[in-house]
């Protein structure tokens, strides 16, 4: 603050002053850069925003810049990251974790003698769909089957932010079938032999996708045992009299089993008490049983 007189003096000598005059010189206020308006997508922080501050009378550096929220909901003061130095300045805006909406960000510039200056933008939070989440419940991994076989594979399936539309599955990348509601079950029929991995993939309501982790499971054939069974018969004075041995599987097999059989001496001697024999039977598959095609006793 300031009082200013003015003095005139005469060619003779003879002065007078003034009345006084009270004037005051102030320091002007800091000055802080606009900033646009603000959209990102839900729970993305926006990145570094750059701005200008700056004062006539002070440093830069001596600047402190302050933020607030008017949605503290969706954007916390704690949120608001304040960076730079001197006359380059930056904020970064990180919205609160599932909001969406509008906040208006206020930043301030206050100088060492407290003036201060502000700047208004608005921050907009858009939805972002959130993929689902699947995992396969049935069959655990490292499961075994025996061939052939039936296998139900049994998935679950949600979505965060809207409704899963569908559930597929896959064998590799084979596409076994897919199920549209839960619960999100599909049987994989006459499974042959083989090490297998399986996988589920959901998509929600707006498209959006994801894939299970890999289960894997072994299908493994039955060790097939060959039995024979005894046959007695009479020997006769004259001919040849049939023997008919059944052959049988310890189980059903899903290829075609070839058994090769020859007769032996035993007590009867070829060829003064039977004709000797020498063949392959075959096992359709899935057939367990047969009969041979007749070695033949000598009476």
């Amino acid at each position: 603050n300031y009082a200013l007189t003015a003095k005139v003096t005469d060619n003779l000598g003879a002065t007078a002053v003034s009345a006084l005059v009270n004037i005051a010189v102030t320091n002007p206020p800091p000055i802080i850069s606009a900033i646009a308006d603000q959209t990102t997508p839900q729970e993305t922080p926006t990145g570094a925003i750059p701005f200008m501050v700056g004062d006539v009378t002070t440093g830069a550096a001596t600047l402190v810049v302050t933020a607030d929220s008017s949605n503290k909901t969706l954007l916390p003061v704690a949120n608001i990251g304040l960076g730079g130095a001197g006359a380059g300045r930056t904020v970064t805006l990180t919205p609160a974790t599932g909001q969406t909406g509008k906040s208006t960000v206020t930043l301030t510039v206050t100088d060492t003698g407290g003036l201060s200056a502000s700047t208004v933008f608005a921050l907009t939070v858009t939805p972002t769909n959130h993929p689902p989440i699947v995992s396969i419940t049935s069959p655990a991994n490292g499961a075994s089957f025996t061939a052939p076989a039936n296998v139900t594979i049994t998935a679950s399936a949600t979505d965060s932010d809207g409704t899963v539309a569908k559930v597929e599955f896959f064998q590799g990348a084979t596409k076994l079938g897919q199920v549209a509601s839960a619960p999100y079950s599909f049987v994989w029929s006459n499974v042959s032999a083989g090490n297998y991995a399986l996988t589920a993939k959901a998509t929600d309501n707006l498209g959006a996708t994801a894939v299970s982790a890999p289960t894997s499971i072994a299908v493994t054939n039955v060790p097939v045992a060959v039995s024979i069974g005894d046959v007695r018969v009479l020997e006769g004075n004259s001919g040849t009299t049939p023997a008919v041995f059944t052959v049988s599987l310890s189980a059903p097999s899903e290829k075609q089993v070839s058994v090769d059989f020859a007769t032996a001496d035993g007590t009867a001697l070829a060829p003064g008490d039977y004709l000797p024999a020498q063949r392959t039977l075959s096992f359709a598959p899935q057939i367990d049983t047969g009969g041979d095609a007749n070695p033949t006793g000598l009476a």
